[in-house]
């Protein structure tokens, strides 16, 4: 049987995992949404550079 002072305890500490958890996840979210960004200009920047002329020629 769970004490009322050890229940709370326990509350509170998935409470903070939680928190820990959701701010991790929108962390996560933003550090995607810049890697994306980046993809894209990445693959824009090799676009204007490849190579125009054929190479079975």
């Amino acid at each position: 049987m769970i004490k009322d002072s050890e229940h709370e305890e326990l509350s509170e500490t998935v409470d903070s995992s939680k928190m820990h958890t959701g701010r991790l996840a929108m962390e996560l979210a933003a550090e995607k949404k810049r890697l994306a960004q980046e993809l894209e200009e990445f693959q824009g920047e090799y676009d204007d550079i490849k190579p125009l002329t054929p190479s079975e020629t």
